[in-house]
């Protein structure tokens, strides 16, 4: 029976029956955590979008030259439209939430009332 012991990435055998390299253990990957829930990704992504809103309102309240107003305007429009999908999408991980929460809880069922009681 031989025994074995690692060597700078080598497999060494010592009775030297056998030789070959070994690759290097990989490095672990990063464990995604269980606890992230989509719909508070959704709402930090969305808050950061309103707060980008916001500062490009007070950005064109300032006297700028008309290219850079321009510029500022369109990047404007298209951080509502960001700001509206993100609504959106809030929306639907919401309802699919409550979807799954509904899913999951016990259902109740409903007993017949005894006669006389109501």
């Amino acid at each position: 029976m031989s025994t074995t012991a690692q060597v700078e990435g080598y497999k060494n055998f010592e009775d030297c029956d056998e030789c070959g390299f070994v690759a290097r253990k990989p490095p672990d990957q990063p464990a995604t955590n269980p606890l992230t829930n989509p719909l508070h990704a959704a709402i930090d992504i969305a808050d950061g979008q309103r707060s980008l809103g916001r500062r490009l309102d007070e950005l064109l309240e300032e006297p700028l030259a008309w290219r850079v107003s321009k510029a500022l305007r369109s990047i404007r429009l298209a951080q509502a439209k960001n700001v509206e999908r993100c609504e959106t999408l809030i929306a639907e991980l919401t309802r699919e939430h409550l979807g799954h929460s509904e899913a999951s809880a016990p259902t109740r069922s409903t007993l017949p009332a005894k006669e006389g009681m109501a």
